[in-house]
């Protein structure tokens, strides 16, 4: 049931994240008139989205927290199993790599952010060609649309081993509940 919440949990997330990434790529659509607005177009559209992506970031994180303690609190309700232990090792350390590789995939959108705005605030410094400064910005939302992506497809992915172990350990735990009964 938690693994089940969880899952409807990041459904929603990711949902959310969808609608947002949509979004963007409409504005940078409409900001492809001329190169000044769609300078101040881009401008815009990162100093907007630099915080909601930061808090989705931030809902993600937690949510793969909540399954990281979700999946605890299915373990140590199982502890009393012999076998059990080696299960649930095999299952913290498939959670752990999860984990690391959540932290990372996040670690290089802060990184994007973070070089977005140096890109940003250089080129008002060096007063860069106008064209020059839309053109890193338009690689980097590229880039950062990647990694989005690559996000979501590693959290989808994330979600279902969660639920396909929950799924097996429930059944080998009605499995071994039904032997120890008879």
């Amino acid at each position: 049931k938690l693994v089940g919440d969880s899952a409807l949990k990041h459904d929603a997330e990711v949902e959310m994240l969808k609608l947002a990434h949509a979004q963007h790529t409409r504005e940078l659509d409409r900001a492809a008139a001329g190169p000044q607005e769609r300078m101040s177009s881009v401008e815009k559209l990162l100093l907007d989205s630099a915080d909601k992506h930061a808090a989705e970031l931030h809902a993600l994180k937690c949510a793969n927290d909540s399954l990281v303690r979700d999946m605890a609190g299915v373990v140590k309700a199982q502890e009393f199993h012999a076998p059990l232990p080696d299960r649930v090792a095999a299952l913290e350390l498939r959670l752990e790599k999860f984990a690391d590789g959540h932290a990372e995939e996040v670690q290089a959108l802060k990184d994007a952010h973070d070089k977005h705005a140096v890109a940003l605030q250089d080129g008002a410094e060096n007063h860069a060609a106008v064209e020059e400064c839309i053109k890193v910005l338009e690689d980097y939302a590229t880039k950062h649309s990647k990694q989005l992506r690559a996000l979501h497809e590693a959290h989808d992915k994330c979600k279902v081993d969660v639920l396909t172990l929950s799924s097996r350990l429930l059944q080998w735990t009605s499995r071994s509940k039904s032997s120890s009964c008879s």
